[in-house]
């Protein structure tokens, strides 16, 4: 009686490791890109803010203070100011040694304080964060759409974009509607004297105040 053999060949599944550790290189490069504009926004004495979860379309707010530092004064204005410190001491102990009545007392002191509890209101900057690690062609291309299906940013989703060339070290901090519609853009700043069309935009940290 001959002897049966059963031969098992096993089924070869391609693994998905390649494109997941892809996936994770590249966001990882997006964080540190985030991380690196924390740092130039809060060396500048701006503060920053994320959102809770990936849901916005922006990655983070930058809020500009109104300034705290008064510029400084001279001699003579520090004197005058003196001077009329001084006297609103006096008139004050003249209107206590009067006994101004209770009623307007309460109210200028109402007042004062209503004066000093004012605060300015801060400007807050929605951002999104882009960055390039590569150059192809003669450019740095920075892509402008998200999610799975590759969408475009709409106008509202956010108010400037700051696009990081790692290689370069270059920040480019580019309104909105300077490539609103786009799917992407190309940076040169490899290129000395570049005329591209976004070069304007270089190291515009001002549009941030």
């Amino acid at each position: 009686m001959a002897t049966q053999f059963t031969i098992v060949i096993p089924t070869l599944v391609a693994s998905a490791e390649p494109d997941n550790r892809n996936s994770r290189e590249t966001k990882r490069r997006g964080e540190l890109a985030e991380l690196r504009f924390a740092v130039e926004v809060m060396e500048r004495g701006l503060a920053l803010a994320k959102p809770y979860g990936d849901s916005e379309k922006f990655d983070c707010v930058v809020i500009a203070r109104p300034s705290t530092q008064s510029e400084p004064r001279s001699r003579e204005t520090e004197s005058n100011s003196k001077a009329q410190s001084r006297k609103a001491q006096t008139d004050f102990v003249e209107a206590r040694k009067a006994q101004a009545s209770k009623r307007a007392l309460s109210a200028d002191l109402s007042s004062s304080a209503s004066s000093a509890l004012e605060v300015s209101p801060a400007k807050l900057t929605r951002i999104q964060v882009r960055s390039a690690y590569r150059i192809h062609g003669n450019a740095y291309d920075i892509a402008l759409h998200h999610g799975a299906e590759g969408r475009t940013y709409q106008p509202g989703d956010f108010d400037l974009l700051a696009a990081y060339v790692a290689p370069c070290q270059a920040w480019y901090i580019i309104p909105f509607a300077e490539f609103s519609g786009q799917t992407s853009l190309c940076l040169y700043p490899h290129r000395k004297n570049s005329r591209g069309r976004f070069e304007k935009f270089r190291d515009r940290w001002d549009l941030l105040q």
